[in-house]
């Protein structure tokens, strides 16, 4: 006599989406990392390619996995009335809008660690625009902040 586990089909569907957003961010960070890497030799405008391929990738992925969720939430909840089709919508379209903005973001953390590069480089030229530009007199203010906490313990 076997017995098989009851498997909520929702939380299921819930972990794979989880899984498939987690995929399409690490797409979408390969673009960046691809795009915001500096290159001697090589051939020309490849990292843009790359980028944009890697970010239309992660955007359909997003847009399937998110539609094969509601696929599932569409099934569990078409038992309990006829609101089943709105409500469909509305969590399609805001899933999609929340992956879809997750995976643009992602760029966003390879462009601030190439400006922290830079200031990084100029840390002991105050004479230099890099070192008073508003991005790099903010993060040595916060590391300012932190060196005083760290060292007040």
């Amino acid at each position: 006599m076997t017995t098989e586990l009851h498997r909520n089909k929702f939380l299921e569907a819930i972990l794979e989406l989880g899984r498939n957003w987690a995929l399409a961010v690490a797409i979408s960070s390969a673009g960046a990392a691809a795009f915001y890497t500096e290159t001697v030799d090589g051939p020309v405008q490849w990292e843009r390619h790359v980028f944009v391929a890697c970010l239309l990738v992660s955007i359909v992925w997003i847009g399937l996995a998110t539609l094969r969720f509601d696929e599932v939430l569409s099934s569990a909840l078409r038992k309990r009335g006829k609101l089943h089709i709105a409500l469909g919508l509305v969590v399609f379209s805001a899933l999609c809008l929340g992956g879809i903005l997750l995976v643009l973001q992602v760029g966003k953390f390879a462009d601030n660690n190439a400006i922290v590069k830079l200031c990084e480089s100029k840390m002991d030229q105050p004479e230099s625009r890099i070192y008073r530009a508003d991005e790099c007199v903010r993060l040595r203010d916060q590391r300012k902040t932190r060196l005083d906490r760290l060292e007040s313990n």
